[in-house]
This record gives structure tokens, sequence and C-alpha cells, in this order.
């Protein structure tokens, strides 16, 4: 799935979604991504997130390399 800018998403990274629970601004990591949804994982929750308009990616996952 891509984000609001159209910057594609992977386990791992670090994102800020629009919560509408609380209608708050998150951040959090993705740990689950299907063709219709993302799940982030922020401080003493987790969110489903449906609408791409409401997730951006914040940066680059780091790699390691050897």
């Amino acid at each position: 799935m891509k984000d609001s800018r159209g910057t594609q998403i992977l386990i791992g990274d670090r994102v800020k979604v629009l919560w509408n629970f609380d209608n708050n601004i998150h951040e959090g990591d993705v740990f689950r991504v299907d063709r219709k949804h993302i799940e982030v994982d922020i401080a003493m929750h987790r969110i489903s997130v449906h609408d791409h308009k409401k997730i951006t990616k914040l940066h680059e996952t780091k790699k390691k390399h050897r």
C-alpha cells in the first residue's frame, strides 16, 4: 500500500497516522501490510488504517550493510 504522498510503505517503516478514534496524529511503526489496510503499532495501541490519505511515511527504513 502507498501513503498519501504515493510512497510505498513496508513493514518496519516509521509513519504518522490520523486516528479517527481521538482525532489526533500518532507516530508508530508498521507491523503488518495488506492490499486493503496497514496496521501500525503506537504507544499502548495498534491502529488499522484503511484510507491511505490518513497515513504518511516519515523517513526511509534503515538497512544494515555488511
